[in-house]
């Protein structure tokens, strides 16, 4: 009975660690969906500095997501985790390409090819948003720039 306890012992402290896990990578998701989604905001007021630096700050998650979740590949590979990296894509998508710098690749942003593709799909959304937005402040060039962007990427 002895061996019987040990293992159970075992289990119970596995199952311990993988639900903090959990719970920590459910806060860190949430966190990382704010920070994108500010650091969007701050992309269309064409506040350059504060979108970079809630980057960074969303790109400190995404590495923890990949370290501290290594031994549960189940949770990283949620959908509440694959999501918020989803909306990582997005944002740095949406940065980059509103600056005005080439599409970023997935391996430089650190996150898996589903999240990715998810990210590049919505940042359709956005850079419309961006350009009519443009137009009404009659920024025709600018504007042209970023749909000519649009139409390497998606082919609209």
């Amino acid at each position: 009975m002895n061996k019987l306890e040990s293992i159970g012992d075992e289990i119970r402290n596995h199952w311990e660690e993988k639900n903090a896990a959990r719970d920590s990578a459910l806060q860190q998701s949430r966190t990382l969906v704010r920070y994108c989604s500010r650091s969007i905001r701050a992309t269309h007021r064409d506040e350059r500095v504060e979108a970079a630096k809630l980057l960074q700050d969303a790109k400190e998650i995404v590495i923890s997501f990949r370290q501290s979740l290594e031994p549960y590949p189940d949770i990283y590979h949620a959908g509440y985790t694959q999501s918020a990296l989803k909306e990582f894509a997005e944002a740095s998508i949406v940065f980059h390409l509103v600056g005005g710098e080439s599409l970023p690749h997935p391996e430089e942003l650190g996150v898996g090819y589903a999240p990715y593709m998810g990210g590049l799909a919505e940042t359709a959304g956005e850079l419309r948003r961006r350009a009519l937005d443009l137009m009404r402040r009659e920024d025709f060039n600018e504007a042209e720039r970023l749909l000519e962007a649009m139409d390497s990427i998606y082919g609209i």
